[in-house]
């Protein structure tokens, strides 16, 4: 029954026990499996909250927020399939929140901001690289050999 109503979908970027690769590639195929039936997506960005189990395991170091530069590539690739997507960095640039080496997450933060007004990938394309930009795309290229790795 058509009520005229909308539906938004909201993706977590890297919960606990998913490493980030993996979480790049779950938000994207999420999106797509979502995308007949919501008309936007919300990307929300994992941070640690006070008092809580992925605090533990954060304090202990067991996890890491997401970069912010998987966000950038999982907005990029959800965007190309013409999905609309949208994300507040929530915490960008602090160590409890989603972030890089800190030089370029503020930048990078805005850039997001932007992107979510215009729906424009240019926005993101557009972004200057950082020199952290490297260490990311080597955590992503060891990703199974660091963190699925089978202890026998």
């Amino acid at each position: 029954m058509e009520c005229g109503a909308t539906v938004k979908t909201y993706l977590l970027l890297k919960p606990p026990f998913v490493s980030e690769k993996k979480a790049i590639w779950d938000v994207i195929r999420s999106a797509d499996l979502v995308a007949p039936y919501s008309s936007t997506n919300s990307l929300n960005l994992c941070n640690v909250q006070k008092y809580t189990a992925l605090e533990n395991l954060w304090k202990r170091g067991y996890y890491r927020p997401p970069w912010l530069w998987s966000a950038v590539e999982a907005i990029k690739a959800i965007k190309r399939m013409n999905i609309t997507v949208m994300s507040d960095p929530v915490g960008a640039g602090h160590k409890r929140g989603p972030h890089n080496c800190g030089k370029c997450d503020h930048e990078i933060k805005e850039t997001v901001k932007e992107f979510n007004i215009t729906q424009d990938l240019h926005v993101l394309e557009r972004q200057a690289d950082c020199e952290c930009k490297a260490v990311w795309q080597e955590v992503l290229k060891y990703d199974d050999l660091l963190f699925d790795s089978t202890i026998v």
